[in-house]
């Protein structure tokens, strides 16, 4: 994957988070909680933090779905056994991909 296709998603979303912060600077809303209520929050951080709840919530529900999962094709025998421990890290092998022209790298 290259370098420009691994960086520019992320900067796109960096740069409409960034416009949308900018655009709506002056913003702000009222944030009822239920148990209490927060007067002239800003639209930008209170719109970011309602993100980062989800995404963290999603990621708490989906690791206890995946484990469960797991854990049943394991008692079913569908799932590999988890792979021996190594106790030495394999020899290091100089990468074809950066050898000059696509020559066989030498040993």
């Amino acid at each position: 994957m290259s370098f420009a296709a691994r960086w520019l998603p992320l900067a796109g979303v960096t740069l409409l988070a960034g416009a949308f912060a900018f655009l709506n600077r002056g913003e702000t809303v009222s944030l009822r909680l239920g148990v209490a209520t927060f007067h002239q929050a800003p639209l930008a951080i209170v719109a970011f933090l309602a993100f980062m709840f989800g995404m963290l919530s999603m990621l708490v529900l989906g690791l206890r779905q995946d484990l469960r999962l797991r854990r049943l094709l394991r008692e079913r025998g569908l799932l590999d056994e988890p792979l021996p421990e190594r106790t030495a890290a394999p020899a290091a092998r100089p990468d074809p991909a950066l050898t000059p022209y696509g020559e066989a790298a030498e040993s």
